[in-house]
């Protein structure tokens, strides 16, 4: 629903109220019931064909501001409400953890994102430009009542996130290139098992921050040749993986940090050169 259709408002800005309802199914090895080893994580996963389908509620308000045809501001608010959401969640045999998928009860996401896209003309360079939008999000897990587990966000869902991009196009030389950036926030990969003594539990896993930067450059070689260079990863930050788990001692909670899990995926570098006939 846009109000821009139904209000004399500026043709400059535009309001839209959007509600949507979705079914998230399980994936077959989601539910399939035997167990497989996954070389990547170096873990075995189950399949839980007891999994329900996740029903998911979202509403979503947002602003939008065009002050030239190529230039975009828009601010957004949402509000999402899961039924069953499915999570990844592991546990101990035999000295080693496996992985398996579950219901949560419920859960529901609140969050604001903001979006900028704008020529950087006004300073005098007219060939650039950058594109941004950051996430600010707010979720929360709901449990049976007298369940013994406690507050949490949910899997896969970042606090924050942040891309950034800087572009550069100038047509009579032929040249493009453009600099991307982004980061998410710490989420949870994986749900541990809470006890009801918590010196007892097996704590969620974290992905931790990282920084991403890609780096792109083309140049166009007469009218049918091309030549072009892309660096993915070039910060070659590594992936982290922690635990945190709390536990009492007289009285008094404490937490501790450990990595799970550390690795360097490294640079990717890419030159390539193509020619049309």
């Amino acid at each position: 629903l846009s109000l821009h259709d139904a209000l004399p408002i500026y043709d400059k800005n535009i309001f839209r109220l959007a509600y949507g309802s979705s079914i998230n199914r399980p994936e077959f090895r989601e539910i399939a019931p035997y167990v497989y080893y996954d070389f990547e994580a170096f873990s075995f996963y189950e399949g839980n064909p007891n999994l329900k389908d996740a029903h998911i509620q979202n509403i979503d308000f947002r602003y939008e501001l065009y002050p030239t045809p190529n230039e975009t501001v828009s601010l957004s608010f949402f509000y999402k409400s899961f039924q069953n959401p499915i999570e990844l969640t592991y546990f101990e045999v035999g000295g080693q953890y496996q992985f398996t998928y579950t219901n949560a009860l419920s859960a529901q996401s609140i969050g604001s994102e903001i979006e900028i896209k704008k020529n950087l003309d006004f300073i005098g360079l007219n060939n650039l430009h950058i594109l941004m939008n950051g996430s600010v999000i707010k979720s929360n897990v709901f449990f049976a009542p007298g369940s013994i587990n406690r507050d949490r966000p949910m899997e896969g869902q970042s606090p924050y996130l942040l891309n950034a991009g800087l572009f550069y196009e100038h047509d009579k030389l032929g040249l493009n290139a453009s600099i991307l950036y982004n980061v998410i926030g710490k989420r949870i990969t994986a749900i541990g098992v809470t006890a009801q003594n918590i010196n007892e539990d097996i704590p969620d896993v974290y992905e931790m921050p990282r920084n991403l930067l890609d780096i792109s450059i083309g140049k166009k070689i007469g009218t049918k040749g091309e030549i072009k260079l892309g660096i993915k990863d070039a910060l070659s930050a590594p992936v982290v993986y922690k635990q945190f788990p709390r536990f009492e001692t007289n009285g008094k909670q404490e937490t501790r940090e450990q990595i799970t899990r550390s690795y360097t995926p490294g640079v990717n570098i890419n030159l390539g050169i193509s020619y049309k006939l």
